[in-house]
């Protein structure tokens, strides 16, 4: 998928007036900044400027099919010619991934010819939108505790894209590592994990079937970091019982 063009069709078909006027090349500044900042925070982490700066290089890789089938007509054909022509040649400067911006400020100024500068303002909001927020939420998170944070919320993502970057915005943001695999290895990221509740029934769904998961993945994964899952059944009644218990008849120290 060629994320430079995740796109709303006016950014295009405002293009095509000032194409059709001749401002195709008038020169253009768009400041991408945030207003405020939830629950009364006047602060955010900056995530996304990599992949936004890869989305721009993607600009001018369509051909004129790919444009017809939002903007069809003989009335487009000209226009056409030129978005599959066009490439970015202007200006970026973005914060750097990590830094502290502030409500108001610039994170990403745009600056380049009218029509190259427009067509980019959806997709970089579609991706600093989306990777600032998680940051700045795992910023807070994080900030709230001594106790170390770590991001598994693939699952709830809204898609695979979403599950890779927002991983890596969460670590950013100050988690610690992350149970996603694919981000762990695109960024080098450190990873990590537990084990799902279903690893747990598949040993019988009792309580002694509870402690022969455990065993079995203590037994399994020995001289590792282990944590276990104790809420499938009773989380005090059973669960931490069967968790000390596997631990204790497998010698793993406290």
């Amino acid at each position: 998928m060629n994320i430079s063009y995740c796109s709303d069709k006016y950014q295009y078909t405002m293009g095509k007036s000032f194409y059709n006027k001749g401002l195709q090349d008038k020169k253009a500044i768009f400041n991408l900044f945030y207003r405020s900042a939830p629950d009364k925070n006047n602060w955010a982490v900056v995530s996304g400027t990599r992949e936004a700066l890869q989305m721009v290089s993607g600009l001018g890789s369509e051909n004129e099919e790919f444009f017809e089938k939002f903007l069809p007509g003989e009335e487009y054909r000209e226009y056409r010619k030129f978005l599959a022509q066009m490439k970015f040649t202007g200006n970026i400067y973005a914060m750097e991934e990590g830094e502290i911006a502030f409500p108001t400020q610039p994170v990403i100024i745009v600056e380049g010819p009218l029509i190259e500068a427009q067509v980019l303002e959806t997709p970089l909001l579609t991706i600093m939108n989306h990777q600032m927020a998680i940051a700045t939420k795992a910023s807070r998170v994080s900030r709230s505790t001594s106790k170390p944070i770590s991001e598994f919320g693939s699952r709830r993502a809204h898609g695979p894209w979403a599950a890779t970057y927002g991983a890596k915005a969460a670590y950013i943001g100050g988690c610690l590592n992350t149970s996603n695999v694919l981000t762990a290895t695109i960024f080098d990221l450190p990873v990590s994990g537990t084990m799902a509740h279903s690893f747990v029934t598949a040993f019988g769904c009792t309580i002694a079937g509870e402690l022969k998961a455990f065993n079995t993945y203590i037994s399994t994964h020995f001289g590792e970091p282990l944590i276990l899952l104790v809420d499938t059944y009773d989380t005090l009644r059973c669960g931490v019982k069967n968790a000390i218990k596997a631990f204790r008849e497998n010698d793993v120290d406290d």
